[in-house]
């Protein structure tokens, strides 16, 4: 992703196998293994970064997935939804190194940039609008104050 001649190459793959949105917020929402989700912040970091398109499908995939659908045990999957995904990782981090925070900070930053991601900061991807912010509010409360500046 960092070469700029093959980059593109990269995010079309990316774009056209789905899985990977469920892999990497599987990834960001359950693992502990601070260097593995550093390093998969900065992957959607570069892919947000040269790909709005791709950030506003990702940002639309959870919200896509009803809810109220009944699970069965061994056939669904679970939804994940991007905004809970990013702040569970970040929360992650932070417990570990609050320098690392930086890229999910300028995650957070690139989906303001677009009207759905703010509306998921917002609703705390959660797809309710109008409720409380918490879990966005409690990342808020966890990061570093020169992250705002």
């Amino acid at each position: 992703l960092s070469q700029a001649e093959v980059a593109s190459v990269w995010v079309e793959r990316i774009r056209e196998h789905p899985a990977i949105y469920d892999s990497i917020c599987f990834i960001m929402s359950s693992s502990t293994n601070v260097d593995l989700l550093v390093k998969v912040g900065e992957v959607v970091d570069k892919l947000f970064d040269l790909d709005e398109k791709l950030m506003l499908e990702w940002v639309r995939n959870g919200a896509a997935q009803p809810l109220d659908q009944p699970q069965e045990e061994s056939e669904e999957q679970p939804v994940f939804r991007l905004v809970p995904c990013i702040l569970e990782a970040a929360k992650q981090v932070r417990s570990e190194n609050p320098e690392w925070l930086d890229v999910y900070m300028h995650i957070l930053q690139l989906l303001t940039t677009v009207d759905d991601g703010i509306q998921a900061i917002g609703d705390g991807g959660s797809g309710s609008k109008g409720r409380p912010v918490e879990q966005t509010e409690v990342f808020l409360c966890i990061s570093k104050p020169s992250s705002f500046l």
